[in-house]
């Protein structure tokens, strides 16, 4: 089974991505993050392997997601990505 995971290279889902593969050595994931995964991400998920996709793009793109749907058999979501900034726009503005 193939789950998709947004969101996938921060902390919490990168650990869901991981556990999901280690549980079940026919699982495959797809983690899709507007942000490449950095150095110490890559690292995390090298012992996965080719059963892990990381995927670089934005959640909002109905293109790319097009994409992925047509490109891996997924079969559950797990919904993470969003926005953990906060700037100083956000701040003297919330509106």
């Amino acid at each position: 089974m193939t789950l998709l995971i947004t969101g996938g290279t921060g902390f919490v889902m990168g650990n869901l991505a991981r556990r999901w593969l280690e549980s079940d050595p026919g699982a495959r994931a797809v983690v899709l993050d507007v942000a490449p995964p950095d150095a110490m991400a890559t690292a995390f998920f090298a012992p996965l392997g080719d059963r892990l996709d990381l995927v670089q793009g934005d959640v909002r793109d109905r293109g790319l997601l097009d994409r992925i749907a047509r490109d891996h058999p997924i079969r559950r979501i797990v919904h993470g990505a969003t926005v953990t900034s906060i700037n100083r726009l956000t701040l003297a503005d919330p509106d």
